[in-house]
């Protein structure tokens, strides 16, 4: 009488052995570099760790804000070009190194504010990609006296960045007196920067 193999044995050896071998690979040959050291500083702002990349300069500050999903090295090719200027590319919270998970749009304004004091950034050019031009944007409203300019772009070429935020620092702006003359301004600077 011949002996039978339990079905449900041999079912078990054939997906067993495969899945051995490949978590022994894993171990021996999968395994994944460490994560790179981040360049930048950080600033504790309440209980979010906001991680940016500076670079110095003596012009009108420069803020880059990335879009979702982004990080602060989005900016990389921007920055060599804004050389004259004191760039700053942050980490929304939630994103890159900065820590938060999610972050209300409010609570991101309010940090990004708290940032900028405690880098003593005055009156910065805010530049916004995607998703960081509305909060550009949001930021400009909830705080007019404090921006000197809005560079909003859905995508562009570095160059083109770069022209706006020079035609905005080499301008005469005065900050705005109230809300409306905020508006105002937004809207005249709109009007008055290089088209691609």
């Amino acid at each position: 009488m011949r002996r039978r193999v339990p079905t449900r044995r041999l079912l078990l050896a054939v997906v067993a052995v495969p899945a051995a071998a490949v978590v022994v690979l894993n171990w021996t040959y999968g395994r994944l570099p460490a994560e790179p050291k981040p360049s930048g500083s950080f600033v504790q702002v309440g209980k979010l760790r906001i991680h940016y990349l500076e670079r110095p300069g003596s012009g009108t500050p420069v803020v880059l804000i990335h879009g979702l999903p982004g990080t602060a090295e989005d900016w990389e090719d921007v920055t060599p070009l804004l050389a004259s200027h004191r760039t700053i590319a942050i980490d929304r919270p939630g994103f890159g190194y900065s820590t938060g998970g999610y972050v209300p749009f409010d609570r991101q304004l309010e940090t990004i504010h708290e940032l900028l004091a405690k880098l003593h950034i005055v009156r910065p050019i805010l530049v916004g990609h995607s998703y960081g031009g509305t909060i550009a944007l949001g930021f400009a409203e909830r705080y007019p006296s404090e921006v000197r300019g809005l560079v909003l772009q859905p995508y562009e070429h570095p160059a083109t960045i770069a022209a706006a935020v020079q035609s905005l620092s080499n301008a005469q702006i005065s900050p705005p007196r109230d809300e409306r003359t905020a508006h105002d301004h937004a809207a005249w600077h709109s009007q008055s920067l290089p088209r691609s």
